[in-house]
C-alpha cells in the first residue's frame, strides 16, 4: 500500500455585499483561482499565489495529452499554461481552431519553473516542439511564442462538470507521470461530484492495470511490476510532496490466482485552503455585527475570513447531501462561524497564558506557543484557518469546547472572550501612551487643539407659514 501526504495564498476577498435578484438568476462561470498577473512575477510568487484553473470533466479524462511521445512533467505544466492563455484571450467561448500568435515567453517560463529558477527559453522553445510538433522557435526571455493547438482542444472544453488543477502543483511535479495521474484523478472526483466532508470515507477510483498504463505515458505492453517502479510509484511520492487537495492510497487489486487487474485510488480530501475558498454574500448587518468584535492588532481577524471560512465549511447541523449528488453541501450557518471564533479565543487564551486546556495543548501543531509563532510568521487569519482545519480533521478542543456538555466550557469560553476585550483594551492604551510619549518627544507633531465656538449666538426660531 503507498500513502500520501500533503501540505499551502491569495489576495483577500472582496466584501460581500447583498446579491441582487439577476446576480442570483445568472448562471455560475467557473473562474481562476488566485492573482495570474501577480502570480507570474516570479517562481517564487507562482508558487505563494498556487493559482487553480477549473477544467471540465472531459477534458481531464481524455487520455491524447497522455499519449504524445517523450512528453515530461514540464511539458504538461506549459500545456495547462497554454490552455489556460487561450480561455482568457476568449471569455466568450473558444474558436474551433485556436490559434495563439503572441504568448509572452517569460510568464510562461513561471509556469515552468516551480520554486527553482527559471526555465531557460531553449528549454520552452524544445517543449513547444514536443508538444505541438512544428519547427523549433527562437525565443528571447522577453519575447513571444506562438502556438496552434489541436481542434480536438475546444469541444472537450465546453461548460460541464469540472474540477480545478493546481497550476504551482504542476510545475513542481518533477517526473512523467505525476501530473498525468494528478489530472485523470481530479477529473474522476469531478465526475462523481465528490466534496469534502468532515469525517466522510475515502473516495475510491479504480483503474485497470492497461489503463492506468496509458494514463501514465507507459508504452506497451502494460506490465504491472514496471509500471509500479518506473511510473506509478514515482508519480505518487509526487504527488505526495506538492498536491494539497487531497491525499491518496493506492492498492493493487489482483484475482484468485495472483494476476493484477487494477489499482484501487482510495482518495481523501483534506480541508479546503484559505486561498482557494471563494466568501459567500452576507448582508452588510451580518459583516458590522462580525467587525464588532475587536482584538489586539495582532490577533485581530477579518471578517472576511469568517464569512470564507463559513462559506467553505459545511453545516454540521444541517442534513448533507448524500455523496454523488447534484446538490453541493450546506454552508456553515453564522452560528457555526461565532462558534469557531469563540473556540479560536480560547486557544488564543491558553497559548498566552500557557494553561493547557487538553493534551492537544502539547501536540497539535496550532496550539500553544506554535500557534503564537504561526501567527507571527503567517499573520493571524493564516493561522486561524490552519487552526480550524486542525480542528476539523482531529477534534480536540473543539470536543472540549462544547457548550452542551456542561457549564464549564461556557465559562472557559466566556473568560476567553473577557481575555479579548482586555488585550484589546490594554493595546488600544499602550498606542495612546506612545503616541503622548512621541510627541512629548517632538517625533511627532503636536495634536491639533479642538476649535471651541466662543461666539454663540442664538438660533433664529422659523417664520411661520401663512395658510393658504
Amino acid at each position: 500500500m503507498v500513502q500520501i501526504c500533503k501540505r499551502e495564498l491569495m489576495p483577500a476577498s472582496p466584501e460581500p455585499s447583498v446579491p441582487s435578484a439577476r446576480s442570483r438568476r445568472a448562471p455560475f462561470v467557473p473562474g481562476v483561482r488566485g492573482d495570474m498577473e501577480a502570480a507570474v512575477a516570479s517562481p517564487e510568487a507562482f508558487a505563494k499565489v498556487a493559482p487553480s484553473v477549473p477544467r471540465p470533466v472531459a477534458y481531464l479524462l481524455d487520455r491524447r495529452l497522455c499519449a504524445i511521445p517523450r512528453l515530461g512533467a514540464r511539458d504538461v505544466a506549459l500545456w495547462e499554461w497554454v490552455v489556460s492563455y487561450a480561455i482568457a484571450q476568449h471569455p466568450d467561448g473558444l474558436p474551433e481552431r485556436i490559434h495563439e500568435p503572441a504568448i509572452p515567453v517569460r510568464p510562461a517560463l513561471v509556469a515552468m519553473s516551480g520554486r527553482t529558477r527559471l526555465v531557460q527559453p531553449r528549454g520552452l522553445a524544445d517543449s513547444l516542439v514536443r508538444l505541438l510538433g512544428g519547427e523549433r522557435q527562437e525565443l528571447s526571455i522577453d519575447g513571444a511564442f506562438r502556438a496552434s493547438l489541436p481542434e480536438w482542444i475546444t469541444p472537450l472544453l465546453r461548460r460541464d462538470l469540472y474540477g480545478y488543477l493546481d497550476l504551482a502543483a504542476l510545475a513542481r511535479f518533477s517526473t512523467k507521470g505525476a501530473p498525468l495521474l494528478y489530472r485523470h484523478l481530479v477529473g474522476r472526483l469531478a465526475a462523481d461530484r465528490v466534496r469534502y466532508l468532515p469525517d466522510a470515507p475515502s473516495h475510491v477510483v479504480t483503474v485497470p492495470v492497461a489503463e492506468l498504463g496509458e494514463i501514465l505515458g507507459m508504452p506497451a505492453p502494460h506490465r504491472m511490476g514496471p509500471l509500479r517502479i518506473r511510473y506509478l510509484q514515482p508519480a505518487l511520492d509526487d504527488i505526495a510532496d506538492h498536491v494539497t487537495a487531497f491525499t491518496v492510497e493506492a492498492e493493487e487489486a489482483k484475482d484468485e490466482r495472483g494476476r493484477n487487474l487494477a489499482v484501487a485510488f482510495s482518495v481523501r480530501l483534506r480541508p479546503p485552503e484559505m486561498r482557494t475558498s471563494a466568501a459567500r454574500l452576507l448582508p452588510a448587518e451580518d459583516l458590522s455585527f462580525l467587525q464588532a468584535h475587536p482584538d489586539a492588532p495582532a490577533f485581530q481577524l477579518r471578517a472576511s475570513t469568517l464569512v470564507k471560512l463559513g462559506s467553505a465549511l459545511p453545516s454540521r447541523r444541517v442534513t448533507q447531501p448524500k455523496a454523488g449528488s447534484r446538490r453541493r453541501p450546506v454552508a456553515a450557518l453564522g452560528s457555526e462561524m461565532h462558534a469557531w471564533r469563540r473556540i479560536w479565543l480560547a486557544a488564543l487564551d491558553e497559548a498566552l497564558t500557557g494553561s493547557a486546556l487538553t493534551p492537544g495543548h502539547e501536540t497539535s501543531p496550532y496550539r500553544g506557543q506554535r500557534l503564537l509563532e504561526a501567527i507571527t510568521r503567517d499573520g493571524a487569519d493564516q493561522a486561524f484557518w490552519a487552526f480550524v482545519m486542525a480542528e476539523v480533521e482531529s477534534p480536540d478542543l473543539q470536543a472540549r469546547l462544547d457548550t452542551g456538555a456542561g457549564i464549564e466550557p461556557i465559562r472557559i469560553l466566556a473568560a476567553a472572550e473577557r481575555a479579548r476585550i482586555l488585550r484589546f483594551r490594554n493595546a488600544r492604551a499602550d498606542r495612546r501612551r506612545a503616541l503622548r510619549h512621541a510627541r512629548a518627544e517632538g517625533t511627532l507633531p503636536p495634536s491639533t487643539p479642538k476649535s471651541k465656538m466662543t461666539d454663540l449666538q442664538p438660533m433664529t426660531a422659523p417664520v411661520p407659514v401663512a395658510p393658504l
